[in-house]
């Protein structure tokens, strides 16, 4: 697309010297003018094909600007003008705005949102943090812009506000955490003066996220001579240094810069916060001598920052336990610096007289992570999106805990089984039990910590039972740790178990785990004998009905629980044997002087 961009530049390059306008342009001498390029859809490229296709007479600066105005709608999409705002590092300098918050609620003002359009990509990568509460105001200098949007806006959740940010802002929109504003198409008239103002609206702390392109570059001159055709000096378009400047006399610190191969920039600034002198303290020591100094420090009543340290532990914890510990009390104070090195051998002091830590002490952000030479931080970012195969090994995961939006089949390693256990068989799924503890931790009510043994270490938590047939063709249903909704398991042969010719494999699909579970409760532990009477909560549940058919089994007398008049003619008509001296209530303590009374005081056994 680059090579096509430099070539169509330069045909209409020669274009307009024929009719005396001279268009100057880096990078595009060696170029190649392409004979023709079929372009399907409407982009910068596509605009400048339309520019070398047509007749130009007369006044040429009105003519080009008249046919750009026409199609403006080419450059807020186009892959190149904005191609850094669909790539990792958006969601990156968004995710550093964010893990540097205070609270909960986020208050972003974007700029010149008529052009920019960024509202749409900020909402839809911040919505994904649940607990997040936005603020969003879309800002342009002109009225219709929002009012065309006006839709999109409310589609959002955006409230829409007319500002010009050459102009100092109103008092609604200051004290906002994150200021962004996409000046690609839309070129700064006053960078200087319109980032102060910007930076004006910031609380401490606050973040300028900016994302625009850059002198000296094919695509920025194009676009800025595109879009600026009556002006032979584009004041807003600068170079990565004139930005640098343009950050530091608006009195911000340039915290991250992201840059393409082709010519594209993105500027995250922090608007500095008054920071009393931090304290240090060295997290590396294994035996945790430092946590009593830590939780000192911190029980201390002043706002001084914290820095913890690691610089010797390669795979040390430090980032996980300051997102834990920025969660209690007292815990905005806390930050970290921490070498990860991978390439070089020598480990930097982390001292707070080391020239290198008083480089980042005024950025003051929460996790400072040393790598090889770099300060930067570790980021959690979207894969891209996998290409779907069709496979008959595949078992169903949810990729975000507490999204079922996120359920997706997953191939399973399986296709590669060979078992070394010849207690272990391939089983084909026919059918697979949904169980409460698979909505529990499917939504996310559940930890993965709160299963016991080492399931918890695995990817997938969810499927505990199913139906299907044996590689012998044997109709079987069993019991699984995990990973139970599937087509295909590894299930060990002790827990599998021949489906009855009389039942169907939809029906024992939910045997298994309810059936299992009263029997090792009330036979393997409770030691449960022919003619005792047993007390059953909940009957009307899966485990329950399979209890009180046990016990029934067994000639037990059988009280039960339920909570409601339904599920007691219910399980009245599932179990005849069941008498009205059987139910009690499972909403309060009653079923006990329930019990008593019909037994004559002695109870169950």
């Amino acid at each position: 697309a680059l090579t096509s961009l430099k070539g169509l530049v330069k045909k209409l390059q020669v274009k307009l010297k024929k009719h005396g306008m001279a268009l100057e342009i880096t990078g595009i001498q060696d170029t190649d003018m392409p004979e023709s390029i079929d372009l399907q859809e409407k982009g910068l490229l596509w605009l400048l094909s339309e520019l070398c296709r047509v007749e130009l007479n007369g006044n040429l600066h009105s003519e080009l600007k008249q046919i750009v105005d026409q199609e403006k709608s080419c450059f807020q999409e186009d892959e190149l003008v904005n191609g850094l705002l669909e790539a990792a590092e958006f969601k990156t300098c968004l995710d550093t705005a964010l893990e540097n918050l205070t609270s909960r609620k986020m208050k972003i003002v974007e700029v010149l949102s008529g052009t920019g359009n960024l509202f749409s990509r900020v909402v839809a990568l911040l919505n994904t943090q649940p607990m997040l509460q936005l603020d969003y105001t879309a800002t342009d200098p002109d009225p219709d812009h929002l009012t065309t949007n006006e839709s999109k806006l409310q589609e959002f959740g955006v409230s829409a506000l007319q500002w010009d940010p050459a102009t100092p802002a109103s008092g609604f929109l200051t004290g906002a955490d994150l200021v962004v504003c996409n000046a690609s198409t839309t070129f700064l008239n006053n960078p200087t003066g319109m980032v102060s103002n910007m930076a004006a609206t910031l609380k401490e702390g606050g973040f300028i996220l900016l994302h625009t392109l850059l002198k000296a570059n094919t695509i920025g001159e194009t676009t800025a001579f595109l879009t600026t055709v009556d002006s032979k000096h584009h004041s807003g378009l600068l170079s990565k240094m004139e930005w640098h400047d343009v950050f530091n006399q608006a009195s911000l610190n340039l915290v991250a810069v992201k840059e393409s191969f082709y010519g594209s920039a993105l500027f995250l600034a922090r608007r500095p916060a008054f920071v009393l002198t931090p304290h240090f303290l060295s997290v590396d020591q294994l035996d945790f001598r430092w946590v009593e100094s830590l939780k000192s420090i911190m029980s201390e009543s002043n706002e001084n920052s914290i820095w913890l340290t690691a610089a010797h532990c390669r795979d040390s914890g430090i980032v996980g336990m300051v997102n834990c510990l920025r969660q209690e009390p007292g815990g905005n104070q806390i930050r970290c610096a921490f070498v990860s090195n991978l390439k070089t051998s020598s480990v930097p002091s982390l001292k707070l007289s080391e020239e290198m830590i008083q480089k980042i002490l005024p950025w003051d952000l929460v996790i400072n992570v040393y790598r090889d030479g770099q300060w930067g931080a570790f980021r959690h970012v979207p894969l891209q999106k996998d290409r779907e195969e069709v496979t008959e090994y595949a078992y169903v995961n949810v990729l975000t805990r507490g999204d079922l939006s996120s359920l997706r089949w997953i191939v399973s390693p399986l296709r590669h089984f060979q078992s070394s256990n010849p207690d272990v068989k391939l089983c084909q799924v026919y059918y697979a039990s949904l169980n409460f503890r698979d909505i529990m931790l499917a939504t996310g009510k559940l930890p993965p910590d709160a299963i016991p043994g080492d399931v918890s270490l695995q990817h997938c938590l969810l499927g505990m039972e199913f139906s299907g047939r044996d590689p012998s063709g044997q109709r079987i249903m069993g019991l699984l740790p995990a990973k139970g909704l599937a087509t295909v398991v590894d299930a060990d042969k002790r827990f599998l178990w021949d489906v009855p010719q009389n039942w169907t494999l939809q029906e024992a699909a939910s045997v298994p785990v309810v059936y299992a579970t009263a029997y090792y409760a009330l036979i393997v532990r409770g030691r449960m004998k022919k003619g005792e009477s047993v007390l059953i909560h909940s009957g009307s549940g899966g485990v329950g009905q399979a209890a009180i058919t046990i016990a029934l089994s067994m000639g037990c007398r059988v009280f039960t629980t339920v909570g409601s008049a339904e599920k007691r003619a219910y399980l009245q008509q599932r179990f005849p044997e069941l008498t009205a001296d059987s139910f009690a209530n499972s909403r309060d303590t009653t079923f006990e002087q329930h019990v008593l009374r019909v037994t004559a005081g002695k109870g169950v056994d």
